[in-house]
Formats: structure tokens, C-alpha cells, sequence
């Protein structure tokens, strides 16, 4: 039977090739690792291991490893770091046609026009006629708290909603 080497080295993670999937971030280095007469915890599921990877330890309960430089937030995703760095430096380069949302990341920006470009079914709360629309996820967020859905003849401008028609 395999022995098992407990604290196998203090100073990396091991995980298996599930794991390491789950735990890949930016900037971490992963080592191939394949133990013939040993196994190992994976530090992600506990399992027994006699492959897998390793990788230097880094604090894994501290969700937010992205730091700002200006003001010391820290942020778990670089996209919402780079997303918070335009209140720094100013507005952030790719804007929504429809809403004007700033979004740091071009990818980021591409999620929201896919969100948009579902077709809702919504009622006009002036004339109760049903009517079908576009609408951004930040203005729809809006819209349900004031429930204000207007068609396309009671609008008055103000609503940002790209009528479709039946």
C-alpha cells in the first residue's frame, strides 16, 4: 500500500487536477506532480492523490488577491480591479450605446449586450397594453423596483427601452 508523506513540503498547496481548475487565478504557477510509492491531500477536496500539481501556498481564505494602488481595495476579480480603477482615473473606455454604463473590460461590456438582447414581455403601467422590448440589466434592476414599464405611445423619452415588434 502507498505511504502516505504527511506535510509532504510546508510550503505548497497540493491539489488535483480537478481542484487545480477550480483554484487557477492570475499569477499562479502550477508544478506537474506524479508520486509513485506516495500520495497526497488535495488542499481543495481533501481526496487522496498520487497526481496532480502543486503550487507555492498563498493565503486561499483571502478572496481578494487584486490590490489597488491608489487606495488599497483589494478585489477577487481583476475585472472588477480594473473596473474600480476608472473611479481613479476617470471614465472607463467601452460604454453602452443604450444605458452610457462604462465598463473597464471589452468582455465585460459584451455580457451586458448579450443580457440585453433578450426579448422581455412587459405591460405599460399607464395603458396596461402588453408590448415587447430590450432593455439593459442595470436599467431593467431599475424598472422592477419602480415597476415604471411603459409602451412605446406612453413613453416619454426617458426610459431607455428598444421596442420590438409582436
Amino acid at each position: 500500500m502507498a505511504e502516505q508523506i504527511p506535510n509532504f513540503s510546508e510550503e505548497f498547496f497540493y491539489f488535483c487536477q480537478v481542484c487545480a481548475c477550480e483554484f487557477n487565478e492570475p499569477g499562479r504557477l502550477f508544478i506537474q506532480v506524479y508520486l509513485r510509492q506516495s500520495y497526497f491531500h488535495c488542499t481543495g477536496c481533501t481526496r487522496m492523490c498520487n497526481e496532480g500539481v502543486k503550487t507555492r501556498k498563498i493565503n486561499l481564505t483571502c478572496t481578494s488577491i487584486h490590490l489597488c494602488a491608489e487606495c488599497g481595495n483589494r478585489y477577487r476579480r481583476m475585472s472588477d480591479l480594473l473596473h474600480h480603477t476608472c473611479e481613479h482615473y476617470g471614465p472607463c473606455p467601452f460604454l453602452c450605446a443604450f444605458c452610457h454604463t462604462g465598463f473597464a473590460v471589452y468582455s465585460v461590456l459584451e455580457a451586458h449586450l448579450r443580457l440585453r438582447n433578450y426579448i422581455l414581455e412587459l405591460i405599460c403601467k399607464n395603458c396596461s397594453v402588453a408590448f415587447r422590448g430590450k432593455i439593459c440589466p442595470n436599467v431593467h434592476k431599475q424598472l422592477l423596483t419602480t415597476g415604471e414599464f411603459y409602451c412605446e405611445n406612453c413613453n416619454d423619452g426617458s426610459r431607455n427601452i428598444e421596442y420590438v415588434a409582436f
